[in-house]
């Protein structure tokens, strides 16, 4: 039975990963309320911090649809915030009943939509809107927007693949962008690509995109392109299946700019229907115009170079090896060059990796290597158990007893394969060595059953001797027929004697080489 001081008649109506939703009536007033709590089954601090920030960031805000917290409080050392009941159910349960029946949905979208760009016009962008995060009022017709526990102030961020917030449930609703496993940074047009996933499931009866594999479902978010609503389901007027479209761009720049075209067509949807009883197609987007100033992310002046990755890449496939060095000044784009390609490779289910070398960090072995495989071995992590499972037998097969040299090194492979004992005592020089020959190992599986691996090392300037005798040996080895190996540097920074000449010289027969200059005029 659920108990909480102060407050009486509790029903769950919720318990997530993150967080429990409960229903009740505050004691002093009897006013209904929604408590939301942080959930005991995960990290307290994060769930804190998040609830935290939460409050703070509901508090001061004042948009008709979303419900500012009453209290932010603590009751047997559990963290709570207050929210006056409003009534209504979760828009999950609104589809259940009533997906499908477009003339009747259409006032909801336009609501939504406005609700949409209320918040954004407040300068915050959700991050993660789902049918759960979507309160709808049958008896008012008003719509609310709850959790905000990942909402954010910033025009734009970075998403890592490995730290990617999104919970399992929120996935069929996740832009490509919010992977971390493109080069394209999220925005408050990311909540515009969310919207597109619920519209086309309320249109539809289900979402564009359905997998248990969650690889499998940001795979298709990245590669695939959902049919038409007006295809399977001949009702569904074309107009309106263009809007849908339009949100679920692929790429950011070509989803609607504001929400003020996006109700605009909304609205004239609307009124044909009213009119006619009839919508007939017409140009969408004429009112829209960006909400924001944003440069868009596009590489302009690089295409004859990026095609030459792609080539290179295309052969990786094909089972030939591939080195590429690319050198330019700071600045001048090499890392931007490189992560323009992430999205192909990850389109074709290859793997796409990346460590940078510090200036100060010199003096410790493998850094950026180090790097570019932690982020590795927590992307394989995110995969199905059964998938994981593989992975440890194959990854137990190829270390054997010397897994715990790399675990040393990288100790989120103790994850997959488990706990390693010390064999034997090796000098320094025999460790080093040894080493070398378990990286190689290591790349070795995931670069085999014919998934291409790119490993791209930044600012190689910087690097180690370790790193660079590492890096040679994977130039000449014979069974790493699925690897791209992409490194760039400065060229102003290395001198004649400097082990990139001397890695240039030793594999001047199959390395690639691009010098990257300056766009012209």
């Amino acid at each position: 039975m659920l108990r909480l001081g102060g407050y009486h008649d509790l029903t769950l109506l919720h318990e997530g990963s993150k967080s429990v939703i409960i229903r009740a009536k505050r004691d002093a007033d009897n006013l209904p309320v929604i408590i939301k709590q942080v959930s005991r089954t995960t990290p307290i601090n994060d769930s804190i911090s998040r609830l935290r920030h939460e409050y703070y960031l509901l508090r001061d805000l004042n948009i008709p649809g979303v419900i500012r917290p009453l209290s932010h409080q603590q009751n047997e050392q559990l963290l709570f915030t207050v929210f006056h009941d409003q009534g209504g159910d979760r828009l999950r349960h609104f589809i259940r009943n009533e997906a499908g029946n477009w003339q009747s949905l259409l006032p909801l979208m336009h609501r939504l939509s406005e609700l949409v760009g209320r918040i954004h016009e407040a300068g915050i962008t959700h991050k993660q809107i789902t049918p759960d995060n979507i309160i709808v009022n049958h008896r008012t017709g008003q719509v609310e927007i709850i959790d905000f526990t990942l909402a954010t102030k910033l025009d734009s961020e970075e998403a890592q693949p490995e730290t990617t917030q999104i919970q399992l449930d929120a996935l069929p609703y996740m832009a490509p962008e919010q992977s971390g496993r493109i080069n394209r940074r999220i925005d408050f047009r990311t909540d515009f690509y969310s919207l597109g996933i619920i519209f086309y499931e309320l249109l539809a009866g289900h979402p564009p995109f359905i997998a248990q594999d969650k690889l499998e479902l940001i795979h298709s978010h990245i590669a695939r392109h959902p049919p038409p609503l007006h295809q399977i389901r001949h009702d569904i007027p074309q107009a309106l299946s263009a809007i849908v479209l339009k949100l679920l761009a692929k790429d950011a720049a070509q989803r609607y700019q504001s929400t003020f075209g996006l109700t605009a067509d909304l609205s004239e949807c609307m009124r044909q229907q009213q009119v006619t009883g009839v919508i007939d197609t017409f140009a969408i987007a004429r009112q829209d115009r960006p909400e924001r100033f944003l440069i868009p992310q596009r590489l302009y002046g690089r295409e004859h170079t990026i095609g030459k990755l792609l080539g290179w890449y295309e052969q990786t496939m094909q089972g030939k090896p591939q080195t590429v060095l690319i050198s330019g000044y700071s600045g001048i784009g090499k890392s931007t060059l490189v992560n323009e390609i992430r999205e192909q490779v990850i389109e074709q289910k290859g793997i796409f990796i990346s460590g940078k070398f510090d200036q100060f960090r010199r003096s410790r072995p493998y850094s950026g290597i180090i790097f570019a495989l932690q982020s590795l071995i927590k992307q394989r992590l995110t995969e199905p158990e059964q998938q994981i499972d593989l992975w440890r037998s194959r990854l137990q097969a190829a270390l054997g007893d010397n897994a715990f040299l790399l675990i040393r090194l990288i100790p989120e492979l103790e994850l997959i394969i488990g706990k390693a004992v010390e064999a034997q005592r090796l000098t320094p020089h025999q460790a080093q060595n040894l080493v070398s020959r378990m990286f190689i190992r290591l790349l070795e599986v995931f670069s085999a059953h014919d998934r291409a691996l790119v490993l791209f090392l930044d600012d190689l300037q910087w690097a180690d001797m370790a790193s660079f005798n590492l890096i040679n040996s994977l130039t000449r080895s014979s069974t790493l027929s699925n690897l791209m190996l992409v490194a760039s540097y400065r060229e102003q920074e290395i001198g004649p004697t400097h082990p990139i000449r001397l890695l240039i010289d030793n594999a001047k027969n199959c390395l690639n080489q691009i010098k990257l200059e300056p766009l012209s005029q």
